[in-house]
């Protein structure tokens, strides 16, 4: 029997455990991880287009002439002789007839009482008679309108000048547009006219511009 040194028996074990485990093995290979760049995680600025916004002009308001549509009381302070009809003459659509105050009025107010809370924007009215007689200039010689005072409700809401020299209709337009009943229109300055004899305040005609819903659509007497 063949003896076998104790070394060369444990280098022949060894050996064998090692083919038996299928010898070494390969170290395990990592596991792939992704790689995050700036350019995949950088958010893209995307341009919103800038959109015009188209500009919308404002539906013009339609005014009108509130003494001729709207039911409506009208007064003046004074008129010349006391005579009545001096009243109808400022709002008669005639600029060739003319309310006439008393004689050396120093101011009057024309009041215009409605039935009904009216929504005011403006008035237009002449600065004096404008009618021309032949060879005598009406509008020259009597005192003419230089200054005005609206008022409504008892509040005042605007003053104005107007154009003693101007014989058409003027245009006076509120800063904002007020609703009342009573309005006064206050002739609070005057120019002198050429014929030192005619000494009252005349106004050809007048009118109060704005909007009432209910107005009549036919004109009022």
């Amino acid at each position: 029997m063949e003896m076998v040194s104790k070394g060369a028996l444990r280098g022949a074990l060894v050996w064998a455990l090692a083919l038996g485990c299928g010898g070494e093995e390969a170290p395990p290979e990592p596991t792939p991880t992704q790689t995050t760049t700036a350019e995949n995680t950088a958010e893209t600025e995307v341009e919103t287009p800038e959109v015009e916004t188209p500009e919308v002009e404002p539906t013009p308001i339609e005014l009108i002439d509130l003494v001729h549509r709207v039911p409506v009381t009208v007064a003046a302070d004074s008129a010349y002789h006391g005579q009545l009809n001096q009243v109808e003459r400022l709002y008669d659509g005639d600029l060739t007839t003319a309310w006439n105050s008393e004689t050396n009025e120093g101011t009057a107010v024309l009041t215009f009482l409605f039935e009904r809370p009216t929504e005011l924007h403006a008035i237009a009215m002449t600065s004096g008679y404008t009618k021309t007689d032949g060879d005598r200039d009406l509008f020259a010689g009597n005192r003419r309108i230089n200054s005005i005072e609206i008022v409504v409700d008892g509040a005042s809401t605007k003053r104005a000048p107007l154009d003693p020299d101007a014989r058409e209709l003027q245009t006076v337009t509120l800063d904002e547009p007020v609703t009342g009943q009573r309005v006064g229109v206050r002739l609070a300055g005057f120019a002198p006219g050429t014929n030192a004899d005619w000494r009252e305040l005349c106004v050809s005609e007048l009118r109060l511009m704005g909007v009432d819903a209910s107005a009549s659509a036919e004109p009022l007497t």
